[in-house]
């Protein structure tokens, strides 16, 4: 197996959805507290080797379309350049891997069953849900929330519902998005994954203006109730980055099926900069 194809598999590109774990702590103004980047380093680990593995059954069950995939064709288990078996024995060693992080530094009972409950959820995600419609992307969007909720665990904190409802929101927008670029731009979308079948082009554009329209009004009032409204300075900005989004799905850009590629896009970056920035002064200035 070659360091490419290892790398291939373990999609650490993904990884960036763990970086959830994260969100607790900044918004319950501990973000400076270097006491606790440790623990949730270590979670953030875990979450990224259950991940990783996920990704790699996914692949595993996806193995006869990806080879009818343009794109997908190439990875590793599709093109047959790793095989079924050394496949689950990587994706094995990585659960163990989490398994024995989680139980000898962390030592969170809590966190355990919710790594678990991550793990089953796409499990279920892969072998059945996805291919159910609205089903699937309900499925991600709540693995996003597990992924919040576990850095709340961590740090023993709790933090306002509209965090989560905006999380949930969010991943939502991003993977009904995705459906609607992937339907735009391959033929016989249904050919590849069944559930493309169900969606259609009008439906999705409606999914998606809604849920951006949600979004932002959640995030309105998110930011109005937090600090004494003081996080409202931040609301262009976010609106800036969701409109944004919408210019990559309308536009059938790449960046609206991998969100990691928004890097490129010195635009998007600078105003993600000064939204956090900004969320970060008012959160531990006022």
């Amino acid at each position: 197996m070659r360091p490419n194809d290892i790398v291939n598999l373990l999609k650490p590109q993904k990884w960036y959805k763990n970086l959830l774990i994260f969100i607790p702590l900044v918004f319950v103004g501990m973000l400076f507290d270097t006491a606790l980047w440790p623990t949730l380093i270590e979670g953030f680990i875990v979450l990224s080797f259950v991940s990783s593995a996920s990704y790699i059954v996914n692949d595993l069950a996806d193995i006869r379309a990806d080879r009818l995939h343009p794109q997908k064709k190439h990875r590793p288990i599709a093109s047959g350049r790793v095989t079924k078996n050394e496949a689950l024995t990587f994706a094995a060693v990585l659960v163990v891997l989490a398994t024995i992080i989680s139980a000898a530094f962390i030592q969170n009972t809590t966190f355990e069953l919710l790594v678990l409950a991550l793990f089953a959820s796409m499990q279920l995600y892969t072998f059945y849900f996805k291919h159910i419609i609205f089903a699937d992307i309900n499925f991600i969007a709540i693995n996003f929330v597990i992924r919040a909720i576990s850095g709340a665990v961590l740090i023993n904190v709790s933090i306002s519902p509209w965090l989560f409802v905006i999380i949930f929101l969010l991943a939502l927008f991003w993977a009904s998005s995705k459906r609607k670029v992937e339907i735009s731009t391959l033929h016989n979308a249904g050919s590849y994954r069944k559930v493309h079948s169900s969606y259609t082009d009008i439906m999705l554009t409606y999914m998606c203006n809604i849920l951006a329209s949600t979004l932002i009004a959640a995030y309105i009032v998110f930011a109005s109730i937090t600090h004494n409204g003081g996080l409202l300075i931040t609301v262009p900005f976010a609106v800036f980055m969701i409109f944004k989004f919408l210019y990559y799905v309308y536009n059938n850009k790449e960046e609206a099926q991998s969100p990691e590629l928004m890097v490129k896009d010195p635009q998007m970056m600078t105003a993600l900069l000064v939204w956090f920035l900004l969320a970060v002064y008012v959160l531990y200035r006022f």
